[in-house]
């Protein structure tokens, strides 16, 4: 068992093709990406504020440190949008400040055309913001006077620190968004064609000479399979390291959530190439298969592009891709949410990984034959 697992490791990192998807592929895309840059993304937010208490005056004002702010009528909104004036539109209704203050469900009203790099971020600490005035308004129990005195003291001491991250966010979230794409793609590639060695053990009639020891076929895909995922770990870690440590992109708030993810997708990429693998006569045939499928897989999921870009039947038609669900949770662990924020797309991942193993190893048996 012992020396199959350290034969694959050798045999894999043998191979220069591996090295190619696994660390030298990533590593030169990830650089291009992060050297052409995107520009800062400067938002562009339209206003209509209905209440015009204290609360939203000083809210919107605080809004201003963030992008450009204008204040319009809800019937310019449309136009604005349409003409591209505006990126976004926030409607605050009467009585919003009242509602805050008293605890009730009231909400402010956003508009988009399409999510991007600029507004994602700024709605993102929209909500922030006002989810923090609602806490503020619990504590203070309805007492007017000592809820701005908890925002006065909030805004003080935190607003400073919300506005640089969103600056931030504007310029270098789309870069690092786009270089988790082309890990992930890399991810893909590298362990399903790494997987192809099962099938190179059958062509040379390996298999059967390891299966003559004391060894049986369940034992002998399981040293395969955890060969497959500590090299996988292995990528993962050096790519990751050479994000944060060697050009320092900015992984949001939580690079170990984002980094625990992509373990967890370095499952799926071992179990597709489990699957790949069992239903291919040998390894021409694997090799086919796994290039017609990553690449469409890749640019369903916004790999290479914004989702925002396609249009609603693709991306319904994406949520049946496993890259789709590693790149929403980056999309949201990037933009400040925690890991029981992606609790869906992690068991949506195993769920992908589960189906894989059971379509690979129900058709292993046939590699005895």
């Amino acid at each position: 068992m012992t020396a199959v697992f350290f034969t694959n490791i050798i045999r894999i990192f043998r191979n220069k093709i591996n090295l190619l998807f696994m660390i030298v592929m990533p590593v030169v895309l990830i650089v291009v990406v992060m050297a052409m840059g995107t520009g800062e993304a400067v938002i562009n937010c339209g206003i209509v504020d209905y209440d015009k208490s204290e609360f939203t005056e000083d809210f919107i004002s605080r809004l201003k440190s963030m992008g450009s702010i204008k204040i319009i009528k809800e019937d310019q909104i449309q136009d604005k949008l349409i003409n591209q004036t505006i990126d976004c539109a926030i409607v605050i209704p009467e009585g919003f400040t009242d509602g805050i203050i008293n605890n009730k469900d009231v909400q402010v009203q956003s508009y988009t055309l399409q999510e991007t790099n600029a507004t994602t971020p700024f709605l993102i600490n929209v909500q922030s913001y006002l989810d923090s005035a609602r806490n503020i308004a619990l504590s203070a129990g309805g007492d007017e006077s000592r809820f701005y005195e908890g925002m006065s003291y909030y805004e003080d001491e935190n607003m400073k620190i919300n506005t640089q991250k969103v600056s931030k966010t504007g310029k270098d979230l789309q870069r690092t968004s786009t270089s988790m794409g082309f890990l992930v793609m890399s991810m893909l590639f590298f362990t399903s064609f790494g997987q192809m060695i099962i099938l190179k053990d059958k062509e040379t009639k390996i298999v059967f000479r390891i299966l003559s020891a004391p060894i049986t076929m369940r034992k002998y895909m399981i040293v395969n399979i955890i060969s497959f995922f500590m090299v996988s770990v292995l990528q993962v870690t050096l790519i990751f390291g050479f994000l944060q440590y060697v050009i320092k992109a900015n992984l949001g708030p939580y690079p170990l959530y984002m980094y625990i993810v992509s373990l967890v997708f370095s499952l799926v990429c071992v179990s597709l190439g489990v699957a790949v693998t069992s239903i291919s006569k040998d390894t021409r045939q694997s090799a086919v298969i796994m290039s017609l499928i990553i690449s469409p897989m890749c640019m369903l999921a916004g790999c290479w592009w914004p989702k925002s870009f396609m249009p609603d039947t693709l991306l319904k038609i994406a949520k049946f891709v496993p890259p789709t669900w590693i790149m929403d949770a980056y999309d949201k662990l990037l933009h400040g949410s925690t890991l029981a924020d992606v609790t869906k797309e992690i068991l949506v991942m195993l769920g992908f990984t589960v189906v894989f193993f059971l379509l690979g190893t129900w058709k292993k048996t046939d590699i005895a034959r």
